[in-house]
């Protein structure tokens, strides 16, 4: 886990984000430029009226809970022994 100070940089980039999608306000839009400056994959949140679910913003992916847990589930390598049989 990386921690991520609120530095002029993030302060300037949700400013960024608030023009681009009006909705993202105030906390939120710091918190998804957090991400962003971070460089996080994905920004999962359950507030879909406020965040543009499904956007990418800058390579991170909007996504929700269960979104982020598909994802997550689908990126996993199978091995051999884990791949589904072939249909008879």
């Amino acid at each position: 886990m990386n921690y991520i100070d609120l530095t002029m940089s993030v302060a300037r980039k949700a400013a960024d984000i608030t023009v681009s999608y009006p909705q993202v306000r105030n906390l939120d839009a710091i918190h998804l430029a957090t991400a962003v400056v971070g460089g996080a994959r994905y920004f999962v949140t359950a507030n879909t009226h406020d965040f543009p679910v499904g956007q990418q913003i800058e390579g991170v992916r909007i996504v929700t809970p269960a979104e982020a847990v598909m994802a997550l589930t689908s990126s996993e390598q199978l091995t051999l022994f884990d791949a589904p049989a072939p249909p008879t």
